[in-house]
């Protein structure tokens, strides 16, 4: 956790960062990072990105999930 915070400093990164103890990569199987998975509002993952997801791509999925 203590290089992970150094990093995020170090390169002045602003969007959040989470650190897993393996149970989400576990319960979601995560193969690679990155990777984007779109959990619904009831915890239903909905879609899984492997990979740079495309800008046109991420807004599609989240204008998706906040329409329902």
């Amino acid at each position: 956790e203590s290089v992970v915070k150094a990093f995020v400093q170090r390169f002045d990164i602003a969007t959040g960062v989470a650190v897993d103890g393996g149970q989400f990569a576990a319960t979601f199987d995560v193969g690679g990072l990155p990777e984007s998975i779109f959990i619904d509002r009831n915890g239903v993952v909905r879609y899984i990105y492997r990979g740079f997801i495309p800008p046109d791509v991420l807004v599609s999925e989240l204008s998706k999930l906040a329409s329902n």
